[in-house]
């Protein structure tokens, strides 16, 4: 597995004990969480099935951020494009985070909220404030990739 980097300081962090991380908050106390050793707030949930964390460890402020960006310009969006329909809410997401990543320069892989520092999120709220996911629509028209017709039988196989 690859490094766990901490979103706050460029650390990596380790797999340990929520206790050792902030024995205060129940919600970590029971848990394995990866946690940054500079930042003592920094840290994230670890995924079990996927033996890695749920999203990249940072501190308290990051996810603040991360939890309202999702919450008041993310989500609503998704809600928007998907009408309010479960089954459509992966596309939805899937075309907004490729706007998203455009806008911001990044590579469309890690346009993920949950992986956002604090400056990111900033720069994600500042591109997303305004925008109607007609513009993320427009967006994914204008980006669309070539789509390749599926080969007939037996054409394309070299011999």
């Amino acid at each position: 597995m690859a490094p766990i980097f901490c979103a706050d300081c460029g650390t990596e962090c380790s797999l340990v004990d929520g206790r050792d991380v902030d024995a205060h908050d129940p919600e970590i106390a029971d848990v394995r969480v990866w946690a940054c050793p500079v930042c003592p707030t920094s840290w994230a949930h670890h995924a079990a099935a996927a033996d890695a964390p749920a999203a990249v460890p940072a501190g308290a402020e990051t996810r603040h951020a991360r939890e309202i960006l999702a919450e008041r310009l993310v989500l609503p969006l998704v809600h928007e494009g998907s009408g309010g329909i479960v089954g459509a809410q992966s596309l939805a997401i899937d075309r907004l985070m490729n706007f998203l990543a455009h806008r911001m320069g990044i590579a469309p892989g890690e346009c993920e909220v949950a992986r956002f520092s604090l400056e990111q999120c900033r720069q994600a709220w500042r591109e997303l404030r305004g925008v109607r996911f007609a513009d993320v629509l427009e967006h994914a028209k204008r980006h669309r990739g070539v789509k390749r017709r599926a080969p007939a039988s037996g054409e394309g196989v070299a011999a």
